[in-house]
């Protein structure tokens, strides 16, 4: 379990992303893993994944950093990143979450493919 407030005092990347091992997925998790500026922030992605497939995609991509199981998409509903009404999808969004645990800045509907410059803009900017 990860509580927001225990992570106090430090900057959070936290991204959603709707299923682990796709090719936008994939693209995502990789450009935020081949990123050298993260050392001082703690990253977290988040998806409805089951814990287990989630663990198989992080080695296999040696993603450094934890994946978030949100099966019953509490967590996708409180940062309301669900998309639709009849099928919930996880909007791909990305938070960058100050030490005050406020949250900085919001990418919506983010394209894998700029996920990295868009982060690394934002971590200059602060």
């Amino acid at each position: 379990m990860v509580q927001l407030d225990a992570l106090r005092g430090k900057w959070v990347l936290l991204y959603f992303f709707p299923k682990a091992g796709t090719t936008g997925c994939t693209t995502q998790a990789c450009a935020v893993r081949d990123l050298d500026t993260l050392t001082d922030l703690r990253v977290f992605g988040a998806s409805p994944d089951h814990p287990d497939s989630l663990e198989v995609f992080r080695q296999a991509f040696r993603l450094g950093f934890s994946l978030l199981s949100d099966p019953a998409l509490e967590l996708a509903r409180r940062y309301r990143v669900v998309d639709g009404i009849l099928t919930a999808r996880i909007e791909r969004t990305t938070f960058l979450i100050d030490p005050a645990g406020v949250v900085a800045r919001v990418a919506r509907r983010v394209d894998p493919e700029r996920q990295a410059e868009q982060i690394q803009r934002w971590l200059e900017q602060r």
